[in-house]
C-alpha cells in the first residue's frame, strides 16, 4: 500500500504541494457545509454552482471599480477600488489577463476571475468565461467517472507478499466499549461543552453517576422521598 500511495501526484492530493489554494476549498469536508443550499440543484455540478455564485458576487462590486490604466496589447490593467471591499486595506490592483494574475492573489489562487479581473474584462470587452479553469466545466466533472473501480478479489487469490509486514499496536487499539477518546481541537466556541458535567445522582461536578461516591446516600434519600 505504501508503494501504491507513493505513486500519487503530491500536487493533486496534498494542499501543501499545491501552488494555489485548492480552488478555494481549504478542507475536503464540504458536503455538510453546502448541502442545505443545494437541495434544489442536486442535478447540477457543485463546482459550477459555487463558481457562478462567486462570479455573481464579484459582478455586484463592479460599480465600485475604476480602470486607471489600460494596456490592451499586453492585457495589463490597473484597477482602483473607490470603496474598500471586505475590509481590504489595498485599493489599487494590477491585473494581467494573459497571465491570469491579480495583485489580490485571488485570480491565480481560485482559478477564476476575481472582481478586479472582471472589471478589466468589462473594460476590454472580453468574455470572463475565457479565464475560468477547465476544472469548473461539466466535461471535467464527467471525466471523474471515466475510469471504473475494479472489485478487490478474494484474499485466497492474492499473490504472495514478501515485503515488510506491519504489526498492530495494541496500545492504540480502540476501546471495545464506552465512548472513544475525542480528538476534537477545542476553541472558544466549545466553552459550553467544556463545562464540568454534573452527576445524575447527587448533582455534583467532577464525576458521573457510574462512579458517584454518594450513590448509597442518593439511593436511600430517594427511597425516603418515595415512602413519604
Amino acid at each position: 500500500m505504501v508503494d501504491w500511495a507513493l505513486r500519487f501526484k503530491k500536487d493533486l492530493w496534498l494542499q501543501h504541494y499545491d501552488e494555489g489554494r485548492r480552488y478555494g476549498h481549504m478542507t475536503t469536508n464540504l458536503s455538510e457545509c453546502i448541502n442545505a443550499m443545494l437541495k434544489g440543484t442536486r442535478n447540477l455540478s457543485v463546482a459550477t454552482i459555487w463558481l457562478l455564485a462567486a462570479i455573481d458576487n464579484n459582478i455586484e462590486s463592479l460599480p465600485m471599480m475604476r480602470i486607471t490604466h489600460c494596456d490592451h496589447r499586453a492585457s495589463v490593467f490597473s484597477v482602483e477600488e473607490m470603496e474598500l471591499v471586505d475590509g481590504w486595506s489595498q485599493t489599487s490592483y494590477r491585473v494581467r489577463l494573459t497571465e491570469r494574475t491579480c495583485d489580490c492573489n485571488l485570480f491565480q489562487s481560485l482559478y477564476y476571475s476575481c472582481r478586479h479581473a472582471l472589471a478589466a474584462c468589462a473594460a476590454a470587452s472580453i468574455e470572463w468565461g475565457h479565464f475560468v479553469d477547465p476544472m469548473y466545466t461539466m466535461a471535467s466533472i464527467f471525466k471523474i467517472y471515466e475510469r471504473e473501480f475494479l472489485l478487490i478479489p478474494d484474499e485466497k487469490v492474492w499473490p504472495p507478499w514478501y515485503g515488510a509486514r506491519m504489526k498492530p499496536n495494541s496500545v492504540m487499539r480502540r476501546k471495545a466499549s464506552g465512548r472513544p477518546v475525542s480528538t476534537w481541537i477545542w476553541n472558544e466556541m466549545d466553552a459550553i461543552e467544556r463545562a464540568e458535567k454534573r452527576c445524575g445522582l447527587c448533582r455534583e461536578e467532577g464525576h458521573t453517576k457510574h462512579g458517584c461516591p454518594n450513590a448509597c446516600y442518593s439511593d436511600s434519600r430517594r427511597r425516603m422521598q418515595f415512602k413519604v
